[in-house]
C-alpha cells in the first residue's frame, strides 16, 4: 500500500470519527429528567415553567402485556393542573452496563403532528411501532423518551422494559 493510499485513509478515519462526535454532542438535550424514582432529576436544574407545572407530576409507563420487539403501548399521566402537550415523538434507549445510550434509527423518522388529549383522569394512552424507524429490537433492556417543550427543552423517560 502506497503512503498516500495511507494518508486518504487516514484522513476519512478521522473524519467520520469527528463526525460521529459532532453528531452526538449536538443531539444531546441539556434538561433530561428522568421520571424513574431512583434517578429523578439526576442533578440536572429544570428551565422554570411560566405555566406552574413541572416534569415531576409526570408519569410515563409502558404497558408490559403490549411489548414486542416492534412496539409498545405506552400510558401518559400528567397530574399538573396546566397539562403539557403530548403529541407522537419519541425516541428509544437502550441500557449498555450502566449507561443508557440511543438507539439509531434506520433513517429519519416522521411523526404527524397530532395532540394526544387526556382523560378525566389525566391520562392518556400513545400505541408506539417503531418498526419502520428502528425495525425489529434485538433482546436488551430499553426505555421511551418523549421530549416536551416548557421554557426549554426537557425529556420524560418511561420505565424500563425488556425484550426477549
Amino acid at each position: 500500500m502506497k503512503v498516500r493510499d495511507i494518508l486518504i485513509i487516514a484522513v476519512v478515519l478521522i473524519l467520520i470519527i469527528g463526525g460521529v462526535f459532532v453528531y452526538k454532542n449536538t443531539n444531546m438535550k441539556e434538561n433530561k429528567v428522568n421520571n424513574i424514582e431512583e434517578n429523578a432529576n439526576a442533578g440536572r436544574e429544570i428551565p422554570q415553567s411560566k405555566y406552574d407545572r413541572t416534569v415531576e407530576k409526570v408519569s410515563l409507563k409502558v404497558d408490559e402485556t403490549t411489548i414486542s420487539n416492534t412496539g409498545v403501548t405506552i400510558e401518559i399521566t400528567d397530574a399538573n393542573e396546566t397539562k403539557y402537550g403530548w403529541g407522537e415523538p419519541y425516541r428509544l434507549e437502550v441500557k449498555q452496563g450502566d449507561k443508557w445510550e440511543d438507539v439509531m434509527p434506520l433513517k429519519d423518522i416522521e411523526f404527524t403532528s397530532i395532540g394526544y388529549e387526556l382523560d378525566e383522569k389525566n391520562k392518556t394512552k400513545q400505541e408506539i411501532n417503531w418498526k419502520e424507524g428502528y425495525g425489529e429490537l434485538s433482546s436488551g433492556t430499553y426505555r421511551i423518551v418523549k421530549p416536551l417543550y416548557d421554557n426549554g427543552y426537557l425529556e420524560v423517560f418511561s420505565n424500563e422494559f425488556v425484550i426477549d
